[in-house]
């Protein structure tokens, strides 16, 4: 068995939530596996540690302040950062 069952390389991972608890263990997971990962949550400041974590694994990230009813936005906006275009 190998170490790393998911490859993500040259993939983006949009979590929801991702500033703490399960979100944020998502998001890491998904950088481990080689994701770029856009984070979102109701809370900026813990978006952007998370995003530091993201950086120091190797990975791209960018973190979106976003209610529930601005999800379907978050997804959309992330395609227009450089960062993030092929």
């Amino acid at each position: 068995m190998t170490d790393n069952m998911f490859d993500l390389d040259g993939k983006v991972a949009l979590v929801t939530g991702g500033s703490r608890g399960l979100g944020r263990e998502m998001v890491l997971a998904f950088a481990r596996a080689g994701a770029d990962v856009v984070i979102t949550s109701r809370k900026i400041d813990a978006c952007e540690a998370v995003a530091q974590e993201v950086e120091a694994l190797g990975r791209k990230s960018t973190s979106h302040l976003v209610s529930f009813l601005k999800q379907v936005s978050a997804a959309a906006s992330w395609r227009k950062e450089a960062k993030f275009s092929p």
